[in-house]
Parts: C-alpha cells; structure tokens; sequence
C-alpha cells in the first residue's frame, strides 16, 4: 500500500523517550533509557513494521505506545479506541485457569455493559473468526497447540474491535508452517476488521512481504523509516544494510 497523506492518523509518536524505572544505588528510583526520540505515524489501514535485534528497544517501544509504560519525554497520541496488544509467547500470555471462552471474553467482561447471551454470541463468531476448532472452546491453553494458543490471543485482543494492533513478534515462537499460517490469518482479519497494524519482528523477510512502512531501530534509536519498498530495496543506513545482509 502507497502511504496516502489523506488517510486519518491512527497513532503519532513525536520525540519519543522512554524505558522504565529501577532502584538506584541510594534506594531511590531512576531511569532506564531503553528508546529516544523516537516520531513516527501509523494511518488508518496501514500496516507499520518495527524492526532490529533483540535488545533495540522494540517491545519498550510498543508497551509505551500503548500506554503500559509512560513515556520519560515526547508525546504519543492515539486516534482509535482500544488499541491492544498481542504479545510474543502465546504460552505464558494466556490465563492458565480459564477456559478458551472465558479467556475471549475476559476483555468483554471488564468493559461491561453486554448481556451474557451477547457476550457468548460475540467470543463464539470471533473464535470462528480466528478458525479454532469448537472442540478447543472448553479446553484450557495447557491442552492447546502453540498456533492454537496464539489463534486465542489474537482473538482476545480483536473482540473489543481495536481500531489498532500492535504484534509483538506474533509468529516467532511458531515453526515455519504454523507462521505462515497465522500470518495469513491476520492478513485476512486485518482486511475484515478494517485494522491498523503495528507488527515488531527481527525477522525481515516477515516484514518486507507484510508491511507497507518500515521503522529500523538501533540501540534504542529509529535510523531508518520508509516505505517498505524503499527500505528494502534501497536501504541508506548501515545498519539497515547489514541487517538485510544477514538475512540474505
């Protein structure tokens, strides 16, 4: 997708700095700066890719965007409702004591306002929206695959229509099949829902088929955003280069 100046903003970040906060050496709290100065936009139907290694501040980043981390400085503006999170291990992201269904459904009940029998209907068509199996509704995540762990994830983080879905790093505890799977499927829901992305990964060639813009980050610092035909094919920063170099 071209980047159309005309599409509505969907989140814009502006000198963005940010990290958290540990004990110091006298028993006070003091800063860890994980990212800086960091401005960039996602627009309405845009899918934005945030890539480096590990370590370069990418899930700081995102934690931050929405609101899970404040920010040491600079200003980050979303324009949806909602925006969610689905986060790295579908293993340890999910309640281990609930049900598939009630997992769903926990966002739905924490908003309120949704009869049961609405609240039922809603996790029952987004499961199917996800495609898990019926027979997975009343397991528990122990008893589910890791693609199948990751399918609830994304169907708890959507049932509160979000207008914007952050992904960290969603496919890289899956074999190759099951990304392509999943990958897929958020393709088609990201098209269905009208959705926003967000997607880190270090994987680039992830990237470079999913994305329409692409933000490199290094030590904490974005060196490099563009389209993702630009970046890819006509990357200007060393590092950019050197990543690409690596993923041959």
């Amino acid at each position: 997708m071209e980047e159309n100046k005309n599409q509505p903003l969907v989140l814009e970040a502006k000198g963005l700095c940010g990290g958290y906060r540990g004990d110091g050496a006298l028993g006070g709290r003091r800063k860890h700066e994980v990212f800086r100065n960091v401005s960039f936009t996602v627009l309405r139907g845009e899918t934005v890719g945030l890539v480096g290694e590990s370590g370069s501040g990418k899930s700081t980043l995102a934690k931050t965007l929405l609101g899970l981390l404040p920010p040491f400085a600079g200003t980050c503006r979303s324009y949806t409702p909602r925006p969610q999170m689905i986060f790295q291990d579908p293993y340890s992201a999910l309640n281990p004591a609930f049900t598939v269904e009630r997992i769903v459904a926990e966002p739905l009940l924490a908003a309120g306002g949704i009869s049961a029998e609405e609240r039922k209907n809603r996790v029952r068509e987004m499961l199917e929206a996800v495609e898990l199996p019926e027979a997975c509704y009343r397991e528990k995540p122990d008893a589910l695959s890791g693609g199948q762990r990751q399918r609830v994830s994304i169907a708890a983080a959507l049932i509160c229509r979000p207008g914007l879905l952050v992904a960290d790093e969603p496919v890289s505890a899956l074999d190759v099949t099951m990304q392509a799977q999943i990958l897929a499927l958020l393709r088609r829901l990201k098209a269905e829902y009208a959705l926003s992305m967000l997607l880190i990964s270090h994987d680039l060639n992830v990237v470079a088929g999913f994305c329409d813009k692409v933000l490199v980050m290094q030590n904490g610092s974005v060196v490099e955003q563009g389209s993702a035909k630009e970046v890819f094919t006509r990357p200007q920063h060393p590092y950019t280069k050197q990543l690409l170099n690596a993923a041959g």
